[in-house]
C-alpha cells in the first residue's frame, strides 16, 4: 500500500512538473548600453502637459520652445526660450538647465544631481518624460 501512495504522489510531481515546464513566462532581454547610445542626439520639445508649444508652464510663464542635448559622456543640456507677463510687460528669457542621464530600463532618466528631474519612457526618436509634480514633456528628434 506505501508503495502505491507513493507512486501516486511521484506520478502527481511528476504531473506538476510537467506543467511548470510547459509554462511559459515571457521575459525581455535588454542590452542597457546599446539602448543609451541610441538615446544620444538632440530633441525639440514638442508638446508640455499635453499642448503642443508654446505652451502655459506656470503662473504667466509660457514656453516657447526648449532643447535637450543628449550627449555621449553621460550629460544633458536644456536651453528654453520662455516668456513671463508681469503688468501687462512680456519678458522673453533663456533658461539653460544640465546634469547627467540614465537609462534605467524600461525608463530615461534625467538627473539633477543625485535626484531624478524628469523620466519617463522613450522611443526610437522620442521621449515622454514626467516630473516629480506629474507634468509631462514630449521631445522628439
Amino acid at each position: 500500500m506505501k508503495s502505491i501512495v507513493g507512486w501516486r504522489s511521484l506520478s502527481g510531481l511528476a504531473s506538476a512538473a510537467g506543467l511548470l515546464s510547459c509554462t511559459h513566462i515571457p521575459t525581455t532581454v535588454v542590452d542597457v548600453p546599446a539602448e543609451a547610445g541610441r538615446r544620444i542626439g538632440t530633441y525639440a520639445l514638442v508638446s508640455l502637459a499635453g499642448v503642443p508649444l508654446p505652451a502655459t508652464a506656470g503662473a504667466g510663464t509660457t514656453v516657447i520652445s526648449s532643447q535637450l542635448v543628449v550627449a555621449k559622456d553621460g550629460n544633458w543640456t536644456e536651453v528654453e526660450v520662455n516668456e513671463s507677463t508681469a503688468n501687462g510687460q512680456v519678458t522673453r528669457a533663456t533658461r539653460t538647465d544640465a546634469g547627467k542621464w540614465a537609462v534605467q530600463y524600461p525608463s530615461f532618466v534625467l538627473f539633477a544631481g543625485a535626484t531624478p528631474l524628469r523620466s519617463g519612457p522613450y522611443g526610437p526618436d522620442s521621449l515622454a518624460l514626467t516630473n516629480e509634480k506629474g507634468l509631462k514633456y514630449i521631445y522628439k528628434r
